[in-house]
């Protein structure tokens, strides 16, 4: 299904420009009604005309895989998966510093990004710069029962702003 360019700037608009999947329902709610004689002006945006501070800070939860281990896709989304949930509990553990940001990250669609590491010294590398910019981060060291030796530093998982979180994982490329 091809969306048209004005729909989907008029969705983006009146969403707030929040996310795509905002503006995709937005597209299918008015799918029936002309909206090409809507004018701007007319209605003001979801999230307000003028967003504030408070509105700016998104969040995102980066996951960062040591890829010298020739892991296969199985084992490394078993790794990324030990990495959310150990970094989701020390979140709500610690859920008087981190809870306002989880709630607003898991309101906002949960942003989350699979990047490389060259090996376990890069990781600790990046978790050291995270740590040292106060962002909750969490490494995960394999069982060794399966693929890999035991103690091998598999993934690390970062969250917080978006802004501050790209100062640590800017240069990684996708997994």
């Amino acid at each position: 299904m091809g969306i048209d360019k004005a729909k989907a700037l008029r969705a983006l608009y009146f969403t707030g420009n929040n996310s795509a999947e905002a503006a995709i329902s937005w597209i299918f709610e008015n799918s029936e009604s002309d909206t090409s004689s809507i004018d701007f002006g007319e209605r003001e945006p979801e999230g307000g005309a003028i967003a504030n501070e408070e509105d700016c800070d998104d969040y995102k939860m980066v996951f960062v895989v040591n890829c010298s281990l020739n892991m296969g896709v199985g084992k490394a989304c078993a790794q990324v998966a030990h990495a959310a949930l150990g970094l989701q509990l020390f979140l709500l553990e610690n859920s008087k510093t981190y809870a306002k940001q989880f709630s607003k990250w898991t309101q906002e669609g949960e942003t989350k990004v699979v990047l490389k590491a060259e090996n376990a010294d890069h990781l600790c590398v990046l978790a050291a710069k995270a740590t040292s910019l106060k962002l909750p981060n969490y490494l995960v060291k394999d069982a060794g029962r399966t693929q890999i030796p035991a103690g091998s530093t598999t993934v690390l998982s970062i969250f917080g702003k978006i802004d501050v979180v790209d100062q640590v994982t800017r240069q990684l490329k996708l997994l």
